[in-house]
């Protein structure tokens, strides 16, 4: 017989307040003449490289008002044995696995908290750095807000399915159905975390009539602990 989840800690009231701290924060971003808000913004690539923050405001320059800012929660191994000195920065670059990264979510906290305050008002960090399919995955996102009181917007952007992404990631294969999401969302609901997720419609290069990857993905029970 499964184990039910162990219950997670339950919600600090200064954390709560950090959220409205961080709130307060947004509504007194500087009012100007912006052409856009940006809600898709990734400060780091496939092998946990990216421009720096203040790079990335003077690209956002007068035009881009506000933006996400969050990483990419995969690693892409490199693998001597699959390529050699070759060192992959692309998941298309080599046949070696990615596997989720968690120091993702500090290192964009760090990155937003070097800013000063006015600065920090033009972003909306997200929490990114957990396996959707893990039960403790909504554990991992309280840490990050105990950490980090007051930094975080929401949680995202995350994958659930990913053409030529999915295949490639360790472990159990990520699902709309799992209990794992529905605990992050419930959580997220909970302390008023906006959630954006990636998921595609389709698997590449699919056989005509074959039945969809992520059909056959939501019909597979999630395995039992």
């Amino acid at each position: 017989m499964a184990r039910p989840p162990r219950p997670m800690t339950p919600w600090c009231p200064w954390l709560a307040l950090g959220l409205l701290l961080a709130a307060d924060a947004v509504a007194q971003t500087p009012k100007r003449s912006f052409l856009f808000n940006d809600a898709h913004v990734h400060l780091t690539n496939y092998v946990q490289e990216g421009c720096d923050i203040r790079h990335l405001l003077h690209v956002m320059g007068d035009k881009v008002g506000r933006a996400t800012l969050f990483g990419i929660p995969l690693q892409q191994q490199w693998s001597y044995r699959v390529s050699g000195d070759a060192a992959p920065t692309y998941y298309l670059q080599t046949d070696a696995l990615l596997y989720y990264y968690s120091f993702t979510d500090a290192f964009i906290a760090n990155a937003y908290l070097s800013l000063p305050k006015e600065q920090r008002a033009r972003f909306e960090p997200m929490i990114t750095g957990f396996n959707p399919t893990d039960m403790y995955a909504a554990d991992h996102i309280r840490r990050v807000l105990t950490v980090y009181p007051g930094v975080f917007s929401g949680i995202g952007e995350f994958t659930i399915h990913k053409e030529f992404v999915s295949s490639k990631v360790a472990g159990e294969v990520a699902s709309l159905t799992d209990p794992a999401l529905d605990r992050v969302l419930d959580f997220a609901g909970e302390v008023g975390l906006v959630v954006l997720l990636h998921n595609d419609l389709d698997a590449p290069f699919a056989e005509e009539g074959s039945v969809r990857a992520w059909e056959r993905a939501q019909r597979t029970p999630a395995a039992s602990p």
